[in-house]
């Protein structure tokens, strides 16, 4: 009696071990998430450290060495693969034109200003407009002009361009006159006087700050928030656009949310954050310079206590570049990038997320990225191309690696034949000569229909012969094979018999 409940025992397992392929509706792909029902405004998320730092250093790393399942797929992506548009992420038209249109709504300050707040030590002001529109304004060290700014205007149009939500930035010159101040502060004086006429970075808030994104749960009071932090692609892929972009660090403080609307009628929109930083630039308390009624207090402290600071500085050059953008480097680790406090949906990032993310880097044109160091203000032409240069080389080295860790393949189109274009052989970034597929036919069980079939691209795309009679759902597992290396996983595309027509249903990489 024992022995049939062993081979019982047995055979559920196993079948519970049984890998069944993902199967997909006949429902077109999602487009765009409704995440912006109308809500209350809810209340100002604060980082404290004395709850958030016994989470980041026992509680996770405890519970993710616990963790006994592979780390599940992000549940924000649609039956292609992408992610559709929401209040986190908004691809967007690459045509220069139409991308203007879609990021630029505030403008640069207009009318009569009114002074918020001012900090000299970042050398930052928060000031309202005539349209009660609020703007943070930072002011370039002296010692290195045009490089907070230009890093300001280049960083968040390439974060925009990928398809996140960043703060709109524009350059602007200060101009102390539009201040109808009668009672100035004192810093608020020391200000104006100091930086009237020089070209500062002016950012848009978008709406109430609400503070920084939550990264372990949903944000509560959000009824908008449908999936944990850690299930989003988005953010779990967020290190590698700071990788590319040079952010030296990345955390919760460029992760922020706003609310658009009235206190009482109005939703989410959550922001990528002070990329001000970005192009390998430090954080404003890198300025080891005070200012003062008389100016800048800078220098050694005792030169300036033996000629009570009356010593005579080296002239400071107009117009100079920052040197450290010159030092931008095209050379990076692909796997290796910094947090300013560990970033828990980075723990979560699988090779499909990181593929997704410099796919999208790679989809960015040249004339788009040189568009962009233009509006930076930057004149220098030979910079120009450097800093374009640069971020095309390292796009290039995070998209070689990352493609090689999953079957970079996409649909082409479906006749008597299935064409799928190769996406690292569609930007150069492997040899057609040593490229071969293995192909496989599945139904929806994940039966095999007919043995597999080896491949050979054709310059940058295969053709796969389909089937005679497919069934009523078929799924393409292709694998791609370079050299002698280890195949990655493959990627599978899934067919529905629709009124005697196969249809795209599903893609999985």
């Amino acid at each position: 009696m024992k022995r049939p409940f062993f081979w019982l025992f047995i055979g559920t397992a196993l079948s519970g071990c049984y890998a069944h392929p993902a199967r997909f509706s006949s429902a077109p792909p999602v487009r765009q998430i409704k995440d912006n029902a109308l809500i209350q405004r809810p209340k100002v998320h604060r980082l404290h450290d004395a709850v958030e730092l016994p989470d980041v250093y026992l509680r996770r790393p405890l519970v993710n060495q616990l963790r006994a399942t592979a780390i599940a797929r992000a549940l924000d992506r649609n039956a292609y693969d992408e992610l559709p548009s929401s209040s986190w992420f908004q691809p967007r038209p690459l045509d220069l034109d139409i991308f203007h249109q879609l990021t630029t709504v505030k403008g640069r300050p207009q009318g009569d200003l009114k002074i918020l707040s001012v900090s000299l030590r970042h050398r930052e002001m928060v000031l309202e407009d005539a349209r009660q529109v609020r703007y943070i304004l930072l002011v370039d060290p002296n010692q290195f002009p045009h490089s907070w700014s230009a890093a300001g205007i280049i960083a968040p149009r390439l974060a925009q361009a990928v398809g996140y939500h960043a703060r709109e930035t524009h350059l602007w010159r200060f101009d102390a006159n539009r201040f109808a101040e009668p009672d100035l502060k004192r810093n608020a004086e020391i200000f104006l006087r100091r930086f009237d006429g020089k070209p500062v970075l002016a950012t848009a808030y978008p709406g109430y700050d609400l503070g920084p994104t939550h990264m372990s749960t949903r944000r509560p009071g959000d009824k908008n928030d449908w999936f944990s932090p850690i299930d989003r692609r988005s953010l779990r892929a967020l290190p590698l656009l700071a990788l590319w972009l040079g952010l030296r660090s990345v955390g919760p403080k460029h992760t922020r949310d706003y609310f658009i609307g009235t206190p009482r009628n109005g939703y989410l929109r959550h922001y990528i954050d002070r990329l001000e930083h970005s192009l390998s630039l430090r954080s404003p308390r890198f300025v080891r310079e005070r200012v003062d009624a008389v100016g800048d207090v800078s220098g050694n402290l005792l030169k300036n206590l033996w000629t009570l600071g009356l010593a005579s500085r080296p002239p400071s050059v107009p117009g100079a570049y920052d040197d450290r953008l010159k030092g931008f480097s095209p050379r990076l680790n692909p796997t290796s990038y910094r947090m300013g406090r560990p970033y828990e949906p980075a723990d979560f990032l699988r090779a499909e997320d990181a593929y997704w993310i410099t796919k999208r880097m790679m989809r960015i044109p040249r004339g788009l990225i040189d568009h962009f160091i233009q509006e930076s203000g930057i004149t220098d032409h030979a910079l120009r191309d450097q800093l374009a240069q640069t971020l095309e080389a390292r796009r290039a080295i995070l998209a070689r690696h990352w493609f090689a860790r999953v079957s970079p393949m996409e649909f082409v189109s479906l006749g008597e034949h299935l064409v799928l274009a190769d996406n690292a052989l569609v930007w150069s970034l492997a040899n057609d000569y040593s490229t071969r597929y293995q192909v496989s036919f599945l139904d929806a069980e994940g039966v095999r229909l007919r043995p597999d079939t080896q491949l050979f691209p054709k310059h940058d795309s295969v053709t796969i012969p389909m089937p005679n009679a497919p069934g009523d759902y078929l799924i393409v597992r292709i694998q791609s094979q370079r050299g002698n290396h280890s195949p990655p996983p493959p990627a599978e595309f899934h067919f529905r018999l629709i009124h005697r027509t196969l249809k795209l249903v599903g893609i999985q990489h």
